[in-house]
């Protein structure tokens, strides 16, 4: 399987990466959020983040927070993105129909990670989001050559 992004080197390893495809996102990926308990022992709460939860619970007589848990689950652990229809696809989600948002082409900073060796997990230390592909490209190449030239604005020896 081929990488769904492109990048760029760096000379102290650090990675330049944009991404070849653009994100979307469901707005029902994260209805809800967990709140951890204040004092240890005692049970966190769930907050739900869109009323349209709790209308769809009352509709078929479900409990509105483990409604949206169920779909929280249902996001995270499905690989289906984009719902295709006849091969197109689609802005609607694949995993519960919804429209989906378009956040754009991702472009993100990566250093080597605390690990030896080239396994090692890549920590991310910036990210960002441009309309087009070729936006994307254009900020990490960007970035790359500032990084190069150091911080007086002349190539590092």
């Amino acid at each position: 399987m081929t990488p769904s992004w492109w990048y760029l080197p760096g000379a102290d390893g650090t990675h330049y990466n944009w991404a070849k495809h653009p994100t979307f996102e469901c707005p029902n990926a994260d209805t809800v959020t967990y709140t951890a308990a204040e004092r240890e022992g005692e049970e966190g709460t769930w907050v739900l983040q869109r009323d349209a939860i709790s209308a769809a619970a009352a509709a078929i007589g479900a409990d509105a927070i483990l409604l949206a848990k169920l779909l929280r689950r249902c996001h995270h652990t499905s690989v289906g993105g984009r719902l295709r229809v006849h091969g197109v696809l689609t802005n609607r989600c694949a995993v519960c129909g919804a429209t989906m948002t378009r956040k754009g082409y991702r472009a993100w900073i990566t250093a080597p990670g605390a690990g030896a060796g080239a396994g090692a997990q890549r920590t991310t230390t910036r990210t960002t989001w441009h309309r087009t592909r070729r936006e994307a490209a254009a900020w990490a190449r960007h970035e790359r050559d500032r990084c190069a030239r150091g911080p007086e604005g002349r190539s590092r020896p």
